[in-house]
């Protein structure tokens, strides 16, 4: 289960990782991504298929698809915002 894991799994070569509130993801050098972590946002909901960048904030992530197509998940009424009081 994923949710269990604290760091990537091991075995993949990585082209990219990025960390948010208490959640990861990595993309592999195929272009698949992989979340670990808590999912109380669901932060962990990554798109399936290859991708070409991804981030993560606290509660959401953002990904960028092989064909250049934006999408992004989790809850972003629970991220903090700059200037919030």
């Amino acid at each position: 289960d994923r949710d269990d894991r604290s760091s990537p799994p091991q075995g993949n070569a990585w082209s990219r990782v990025v960390a948010g509130g208490r959640s990861g993801c990595a993309i592999n050098t195929a272009g698949f991504a992989e979340c670990w972590g808590s999912n109380d946002f669901g932060t962990l909901a990554v798109p399936e298929g290859p991708l070409l960048d991804l981030d993560l904030s606290f509660a959401e992530g953002c990904a960028l698809d092989a064909i250049g197509i934006a999408s992004c998940w989790g809850d972003a009424d629970a991220s903090p915002t700059i200037g919030s009081e």
